[in-house]
């Protein structure tokens, strides 16, 4: 009989699950690992095997079906371990398995000085035919923002924001009751504005710091991104500076009562120090993806077509898309799981390349 011990880690990637018992027994399991294309090594009297989530996944499919091994605390207990290693977001209308799948998230930008898609959305009808198209292409969230927040942006006011946003919100939920919304906004009065009339998520770039928004969480608990910008910030240490920034933000967030399922990040690419100029930073913040997948929430990868690809690459606003697809392809497989773009098809193009890459 197989006892079964998972041993807790902090790569999230990895689930470390510690196997004892009958040497012969142990003997006969190992070489089934191993048959597996399981990493696995033996220490002290028992075996220590070395999980992807879906390897586990399909393990416990397998060990079911063939019944030949006895496990003391019965397979049950790897069942349990797989569920507590889902990774779950979650909304008071939606919920996204993310624990090896994206999810792809559509910015409608209804402004007329957004870096990239200013003017794009200048109509009702327009902005209905693109979600139409998009939902086909596989897009799952739909983000409106009034407001750009690109580096040096003129801030306008609350009225203005919400008086930009408000007649296509209206029309999105009357033609497409069903769909998930999010609002890019980190003003008090339009975030309140937009919980009223049915948003589901709200990605604030400065992080759910006042009191204020913290009041609102509280009062509608509804789905967050929380975004790290660095850009007024002295960063000697990105690792420590953003961990230490989720920990604190996550934890004064998680005291309004709100699911911890219902918490995403972002790392701030775009957003980083010396007011967004040192792209070395950006690439960076890229690469943060690695570390922050340990605080096991779901990270937003929101890179599409930003300013690094020009600054590093030389790549021209319109030739961005080539550096924004490989950048998120490097996120998602380092774990970044909600993708916020504007190429909707492409996306979904490359999403569909790795699926296959890594089923092999």
């Amino acid at each position: 009989m197989i006892k079964i011990n998972e041993i807790k880690n902090r790569d999230s990637k990895n689930i470390v699950i510690e196997f004892n018992g009958n040497k012969e027994e142990l003997r006969k399991f190992e070489n089934f690992l191993e048959e597996k294309n399981i990493f696995l090594f033996n220490k002290n009297e028992g075996i220590t095997a070395i999980f992807k989530y879906s390897e586990l996944k399909q393990l416990v499919e397998i060990l079911k079906m063939e019944n030949r091994f006895e496990f003391e605390n019965g397979i049950e207990k790897l069942e349990e371990i797989l569920q507590e290693n889902r990774l779950i977001w979650k909304g008071n209308s939606f919920e996204f398995d993310l624990t090896t799948e994206s999810v792809i998230y559509s910015i409608l930008n209804i402004t007329p000085d957004s870096f990239y898609d200013g003017g794009r959305n200048s109509s009702v009808n327009k902005v209905l035919k693109r979600i139409e198209e998009d939902i086909r292409n596989g897009a799952k969230i739909f983000e409106f923002g009034g407001k750009s927040s690109k580096p040096n942006f003129d801030d306008i006011s609350a009225e203005e924001e919400w008086n930009r946003i408000e007649k296509y919100i209206e029309a999105v939920k009357k033609e497409f009751p069903d769909i998930v919304l999010a609002l890019d906004s980190d003003t008090e009065e339009v975030i309140e504005k937009g919980l009223d009339t049915g948003i589901d998520i709200i990605n604030d770039f400065n992080g759910f710091t006042s009191e204020g928004k913290l009041k609102l969480v509280e009062k509608y608990k509804p789905s967050l991104v929380v975004m790290n910008n660095g850009r007024f910030d002295e960063i000697p240490n990105l690792k420590n500076y953003l961990e230490n920034y989720f920990d604190k933000r996550v934890k004064a967030i998680l005291e309004t009562g709100i699911e911890r399922e219902k918490i995403s990040i972002d790392p701030g690419v775009g957003y980083s120090s010396n007011n967004s100029m040192n792209t070395p930073e950006d690439m960076e913040r890229i690469k943060s993806v690695k570390y922050l997948r340990n605080m096991r929430l779901p990270i937003m990868i929101a890179i599409s077509r930003k300013s690094f690809n020009e600054k590093i690459f030389g790549l021209s606003l319109e030739e961005r898309l080539m550096g924004t697809l490989i950048f998120e392809s490097l996120m998602v497989q380092d774990g970044g799981r909600i993708l916020r773009v504007h190429d909707v098809k492409e996306t979904r193009d490359i999403l569909n390349m790795l699926e296959v890459y890594n089923k092999i």
